[in-house]
């Protein structure tokens, strides 16, 4: 099979080819040699049609993501190279997968954000998911599980350690960022991935720096805040700073306008 300079889930491609053998009710597609912009990627996959057995072997070098159009589409743009070693067999109901991917130069929004190393193995019924950051210190490590069927439910926990968060301050204060910020803590999420707006989240950071408008930040005792039925509930939050005080509590819906916060500031 050959194909050049098509477009498969809008993504171009440059340049397809696989060896298409059917023995015995399986159709197997090996040494499949693709090429999307600067990426090769060879792969096999046998599938058995009948009992929707599968086996696949992919190896994929150089991944341009500056080049998918999600990724730049939203508001933090993400670029980098990856690298990916995956094989697996089984069926979409009970999958056993063993994979690597490799980013290099990650940056969000133009901040470099170091290497990120991501593993998955599957581990009983479930696939148990462990990311690292490679930079010269590493600043977060993500840890968990999900099952492989129905809304594919998940359970993860990120810990960071003095995260640089300037692309995501930059972009929710519309720029007004000044020096490095650095976020500490832990976050919990479980729920569906499917319904990710649905997940329920528990956040716990023992350490805020940010600036402002040349105004430094800190948080003054740790900042916790949860996230269940799309309801926000701010436990705790306290920011000092030059001439500055701020504190509040309460909760927000994510999916109405019902608001409950209280607040208390001092100059």
């Amino acid at each position: 099979m050959h194909l050049t300079d098509t477009v498969r889930l809008r993504w171009p491609i440059q340049h397809f080819d696989s060896d298409l053998r059917w023995n015995h009710g399986e159709a197997s597609f090996n040494n499949i040699q693709m090429n999307y912009a600067r990426r090769k990627r060879p792969a096999a996959l046998p599938i058995t049609p009948d009992s929707r057995n599968f086996r696949f072997h992919l190896t994929g070098k150089n991944f341009d993501l500056s080049r998918v159009p999600k990724l730049q589409a939203s508001r933090i743009p993400v670029e980098g190279r990856l690298d990916i070693t995956a094989q697996g067999s089984g069926t979409p109901e009970a999958p056993a997968v063993n994979a690597r991917i490799l980013i290099h130069d990650l940056t969000l929004d133009h901040e470099r954000a170091g290497d990120l190393t991501l593993d998955a193995d599957t581990e009983g019924e479930s696939i148990r998911l462990a990311a690292r950051s490679s930079s010269s210190a590493p600043q977060f490590s993500l840890d968990g599980t999900v099952l492989p069927r129905g809304d594919y439910p998940a359970d993860f926990t990120l810990h960071l350690d003095h995260l640089d968060a300037d692309s995501i301050f930059r972009e929710y204060l519309h720029g007004r960022i000044a020096g490095h910020s650095a976020v500490s803590g832990e976050v919990r999420l479980r729920g569906s991935l499917r319904k990710p707006g649905e997940m329920n989240v528990v956040a716990d950071l023992g350490d805020f720096d940010v600036t402002v408008d040349d105004v430094k930040l800190k948080n003054q005792g740790p900042i916790r805040l949860t996230v269940a039925q799309q309801m926000v509930r701010l436990q705790q939050l306290h920011i000092v700073g030059e001439d500055t005080d701020f504190s509040a509590h309460g909760t927000a819906s994510l999916v109405g306008i019902t608001t409950s916060i209280s607040a208390a500031t001092a100059i």
